[in-house]
């Protein structure tokens, strides 16, 4: 919502209000295509305002303490930003409203949307810089694009097969991925695969018409990705935003003494870019998710492989699961 409509930084609180709002007065199908807050209140709710402003529009609002003419709109009418319904004031039909003049959050009932016949030029002008204003950081935030099926029948799908879809772009420009991160399963010079970060340094379509992607990762290494291969890793939600660590090996594990970690084993890891002596003890299933392999590796070594806590190490480094 922030990005789509361009909304200052600041506006987020609202905004998470804003959309609670709208999700409590949008019919479910879960339950019997009724919204949540009419199954709760066995009332229709009045959503008009709902339909009539989106968040963060521009909108006149009436302030009687003003007697004579403003800059912009004139009379007892200003300009404002609509930040939502304010449903714990007066009789529901009130609205947040954020002032242009003095940035301040105000509750007004009389609103109403910047058209018809009776704007002057002025405030037309206003409201168009304004406008200018939102476009700018709606385009600061979004994302690079990322190509993927259009979602367009192909129209060479023969009754009774399977639906195929339009490909992407052959020509697909370098700026919408290059430069993006990803991270893969990469083995070091032991043949020990790692996760490691690359970088898309390159876009190109190869002879055969395919697009291709070269990834340079930590180390010097490279590799090349046919494109829909990229496009699912940068697509990939899980832990997308999480933040991803290297480490060189595991130093040493014990039995946790973390509360709630009783009967658990607890790794010492020693990070990339870090000493020994700044390694940090790990929940050990955390380390085996990310890289069982490595930790597999570390068992062989000590000779722990056939404990119950590492029977599957010894699966890991015999190649089964």
């Amino acid at each position: 919502m922030m990005i789509t409509t361009g909304c200052a930084p600041q506006a987020w609180a609202k905004a998470i209000q804003h959309a609670a709002d709208l999700d409590r007065n949008t019919a479910k199908e879960c339950l019997g295509w009724r919204t949540p807050i009419e199954k709760l209140t066995g009332q229709t709710p009045d959503i008009s305002n709902l339909i009539k402003f989106k968040f963060w529009d521009v909108v006149l609002y009436h302030e009687p303490t003003h007697k004579f003419p403003g800059q912009a709109v004139g009379g007892n009418e200003r300009l404002g930003r609509w930040l939502g319904r304010a449903q714990d004031h007066g009789d529901g039909m009130c609205s947040w409203i954020l002032t242009l003049e003095t940035e301040q959050l105000i509750v007004r009932y009389a609103v109403r949307k910047v058209e018809g016949e009776n704007i002057s030029d002025t405030t037309r002008d206003a409201v168009s810089v304004l406008h200018k204003e939102d476009r700018a950081r709606t385009e600061e935030a979004f994302c690079p694009v990322v190509y993927t099926q259009t979602g367009e029948k192909d129209p060479s799908t023969k009754p009774g097969e399977e639906p195929k879809f339009k490909a992407p772009p052959a020509e697909v420009p370098k700026e919408t991925i290059k430069d993006l991160f990803i991270w893969d399963r990469i083995p070091n010079k032991k043949g020990v695969e790692r996760d490691v970060k690359g970088q898309i340094k390159e876009v190109y379509n190869d002879d055969d018409g395919s697009t291709q992607a070269r990834v340079e990762f930590k180390g010097g290494k490279q590799k090349i990705y046919e494109y829909k291969e990229i496009v699912k890793m940068l697509t990939k939600s899980d832990d997308a935003d999480a933040e991803y660590w290297d480490f060189d090996k595991i130093l040493d594990h014990k039995w946790s003494k973390q509360p709630g970690r009783q009967g658990k084993i607890d790794v010492k890891v020693k990070w990339s870019g870090f000493t020994e002596d700044e390694a940090t003890w790990e929940p050990m299933e955390v380390i085996r998710k990310d890289s069982p392999t490595v930790l597999a590796e570390y068992a062989a070594l000590k000779g722990i492989v056939h404990e119950s806590r590492w029977k599957w190490a010894h699966n890991q480094t015999r190649g089964g699961d």
